[in-house]
């Protein structure tokens, strides 16, 4: 699946009913509450000596995808394509780490 066609799914799934402030408003903090999530299971394989990571990869993976919605829905609520932000942030890498 190719970025356009994720934000267009991910579009019917927003809730049309809030207007733009606050959906923004909701992804930051959905987003926020995702990174905790995934910090937690960082901080338990790196500093408390448990080797999780593996065996949680699901979770992470689960983590990883409704940041990615969250991601995808603050990009429609300013009508951005996530093509458009993910091609820019591969220039912007690009030019910050050249090889």
């Amino acid at each position: 699946m190719n970025l356009r066609d994720y934000q267009d799914r991910a579009k019917v799934t927003i809730n049309n009913n809030i207007d733009q402030p606050s959906l923004l408003e909701s992804c930051t903090l959905g987003m926020s509450g995702e990174v905790g999530k995934l910090s937690c299971i960082v901080n338990t394989d790196r500093f408390k000596g448990f080797d999780c990571i593996e065996e949680r990869r699901g979770e992470i993976a689960d983590i990883l995808g409704d940041m990615l919605w969250f991601l995808s829905a603050a990009a429609t609520a300013l009508e951005i394509p996530l093509e458009d932000i993910a091609a820019e942030n591969i220039i912007k890498i690009g030019r910050a780490y050249p090889k």
